[in-house]
């Protein structure tokens, strides 16, 4: 389904080898069924080369994990801004490359998160969307 003008961009932050070709396959059977306007952003945040695929359909970025995930997805916003036009409407949606491991994963949770890109990108029409984890204490991004 398209939504018009709106770009999706999801960022794939990946560390863990035994997980990397699985969440990737995951990820981009979810970008087909949901836009047709979507680009893949891999972020290696592993020490090493842990990828043997070629990317010609991925963006690929290599990240350092100094502060874990967030230092990875500073690489891919970094990435976006100096790609992408700041006023052009753009939907970023961030995960890790254990998305689909540490919980039930089947064909039907896929399909949850597919409907959820398509609310999101139809209703919000741009913003930074993902799921959020608790850390038992407040937390702020940009103020």
């Amino acid at each position: 389904m398209e939504f018009g003008f709106i770009m999706l961009v999801i960022v794939l932050l990946v560390y863990y080898e035994k997980y990397c070709a699985s969440s990737l396959l995951e990820i981009k059977k979810i970008a087909q069924k949901t836009s047709d306007n979507c680009k893949i952003i891999l972020v290696n945040n592993n020490p090493s080369e842990i990828f043997e695929d070629d990317f010609t359909d991925v963006i690929y970025l290599k990240g350092d994990n100094s502060n874990y995930e967030f230092s990875g997805w500073d690489v891919a916003l970094k990435y976006i801004r100096r790609n992408y036009n700041a006023e052009e409407n753009l939907s970023v949606i961030f995960a890790n490359d254990t998305f689909c491991f540490h919980r039930k994963w089947f064909y039907l949770k896929r399909i949850s998160f597919i409907f959820f890109f398509f609310y999101f990108i139809k209703k919000r029409r741009r913003g930074i969307g993902g799921e959020v984890n608790s850390i038992c204490q407040s937390y702020y991004i940009n103020d």
